[in-house]
């Protein structure tokens, strides 16, 4: 069951709709939700070391990622440029029928400043590494407490954050064939 999309993707939709609900005041309109979905890679080569490609596994998961998240309606991908995030974006980027925009991981508070400035109550997927996920996180507005460390064997997971004019949530998901314990 873990690695069935239409069941991971009944989740996403349950996340989503319980976090989209507007917030509004008695005298303004709705503020927007914004929802990012960041992953890292898929699983990457051993080589070349400097920009592995991804391996067959990791196209099996970034497949099931673009699965997951076809009913979403990603407006905009970004991924760091390398082989195997560019390779991850890939398929998601065909389905939602968008570019990928690359973006340099070092600076995430860049990131979440574009991401919140052009995308306000859009759907963005951003596709990172196990060492820049955690910044881009806190970036966006993640309580600090909440941003995991992630070791360099986890492919698996699928962060959710929304955010709306004053509050910021996160939900840590699982897809696909499940990291080593």
């Amino acid at each position: 069951m873990r690695n069935g999309a239409g069941w991971f993707a009944a989740i996403v939709w349950v996340v989503l709709f319980s976090a989209a609900r507007p917030v509004a005041g008695a005298d303004r309109a709705p503020t927007p939700i914004t929802t990012i979905f960041i992953v890292r890679h898929a699983e990457k080569a051993a080589t070349p070391k400097n920009d592995p490609p991804l391996t067959e596994a990791g196209r099996v998961r970034a497949a099931l990622l673009s699965r997951v998240l076809r009913s979403a309606k990603v407006q905009a991908v970004y991924s760091s440029g390398f082989a195997r995030t560019d390779q991850t974006a890939a398929p998601v980027a065909e389905v939602a029928g968008v570019k990928t925009t690359r973006y340099d991981a070092r600076h995430s508070p860049a990131l979440a400043a574009v991401i919140k400035r052009d995308h306000p109550g859009g759907v963005v997927l951003v596709v990172g590494h196990s060492n820049t996920i955690p910044g881009l996180l806190g970036a966006l507005g993640v309580a600090r407490v909440e941003v995991p460390v992630l070791g360099d064997d986890e492919y698996d997971n699928l962060f959710i954050v929304t955010i709306s004019e004053n509050h910021v949530s996160m939900v840590r998901l699982r897809f696909g064939a499940p990291a080593p314990q």
